[in-house]
């Protein structure tokens, strides 16, 4: 998996899009999320569901975005506790469980649809379609950045880590990993 920072540099932002166009602000609201500023944080959690993945639609940007998210799961500035600034998400709770949350709900929305097929969809001229393909390629990334956190200490970052595996663990390409 490419470390957040190569993430960060090596993909074209501005090329992208999230739920209200173009996705250059995107960097910027990710790196914010290592600030250790709670209010920040929540900031960031609210942009995420709101933009990135606004009603559980995946956009272009989302799978970028998810792997950074992944590859930052591990640092410690992400056990500030904080709450999403959405009026409808009062949690608090730390960071990381947050982060978790949401990849749960880019895997869930990834893994929609996908054992019923629509066969009349042209899904190659589909940007919408390729931004979910985009999704459910890295999978197996996420879950291996999700997984060290199923036994985790913190009873909130591994009820979120398992809801997250939960979801990841509905692709195929890993179905093997269900026994584990």
């Amino acid at each position: 998996m490419r470390s957040p920072r190569a993430v960060l540099e090596d993909t074209d932002w501005d090329s992208l899009e999230h739920a209200y166009d173009s996705a250059s602000d995107t960097p910027v609201q990710l790196v914010r999320l290592l600030s250790e500023d709670a209010a920040l944080c929540g900031e960031v959690l609210a942009y995420l569901d709101a933009a990135v993945l606004h009603q559980g639609t995946i956009y272009s940007a989302t799978a970028p975005a998810a792997l950074f998210v992944a590859g930052i799961l591990d640092d410690p500035r992400t056990l500030v506790l904080c709450e999403s600034a959405l009026p409808w998400d009062e949690r608090e709770r730390l960071l990381r469980a947050a982060l978790l949350e949401w990849l749960g709900s880019v895997a869930e929305s990834a893994a929609y649809g996908e054992l019923e097929p629509d066969e009349d969809d042209d899904e190659d001229d589909d940007w919408d379609a390729r931004a979910v393909d985009a999704c459910r390629a890295i999978r197996p990334d996420l879950y291996a950045r999700v997984a060290p956190f199923l036994d985790d200490a913190d009873s909130s970052v591994r009820r979120a880590a398992v809801g997250a595996a939960t979801h990841l663990l509905l692709a195929p390409e890993l179905a093997e990993r269900r026994v584990e």
